[in-house]
């Protein structure tokens, strides 16, 4: 069984030795607060704010981007509607395209707040096993009759076509 890492014994200095490609060893937080080493810079930061939190200016423009390519793509199918050749089905494109454009910002919106919130302490931090008897057991394969004449002979059969190949096999080789 793999130990689990408890959640305030991140690990850092990770980047610094594979930008390197040297052999480094990696500790803990808590061991730089206690060693003779200053902790590598960011450490602490990157201890206390989470990955995504980092990444949201990029999310950020990843959601104005994609809505904003919605309403574009709107806007053309309304155009393509409006003109001589259009038909109902640019319009019903026409009305889609921005609600996708609403649905990216909903959806990010949605995000951050889930991650804003506080994370609900574990019950029990052990690990739990399935208790026996939960599931249902593993059905046992069935023995065929081994004296079933019909099976021998087919089996006879499949083996001499096998010996035939064989040999065919031997004598192409040689």
């Amino acid at each position: 069984m793999v130990p689990l890492l408890e959640p305030a014994k991140r690990l850092v200095g990770a980047p610094a030795w594979a930008r390197r490609g040297e052999r480094a060893t990696v500790r803990s937080v808590e061991e730089f607060d206690a060693g003779s080493s200053p902790p590598p810079a960011g450490a602490r930061y990157r201890q206390r704010v989470s990955t995504t939190r980092r990444r949201r200016a990029a999310l950020a423009v990843l959601v104005i981007i994609a809505a904003g390519s919605c309403l574009a793509l709107g806007w053309w199918q309304w155009t393509r509607f409006q003109s001589a050749a259009g038909t109902f089905q640019n319009l019903g494109y026409a009305l889609q395209w921005p609600m996708f454009a609403w649905f990216c910002v909903y959806a990010y919106r949605k995000f951050i707040r889930y991650e804003e919130a506080p994370r609900e302490p574990l019950k029990n931090p052990a690990l739990t096993e399935i208790p026996p008897g939960l599931l249902p057991e593993r059905p046992k394969p069935v023995q065929q009759a081994t004296d079933d004449p019909v099976l021998r002979e087919y089996n006879a059969y499949l083996a001499e076509l096998a010996q035939r190949d064989a040999e065919r096999q031997s004598r192409n080789t040689a």
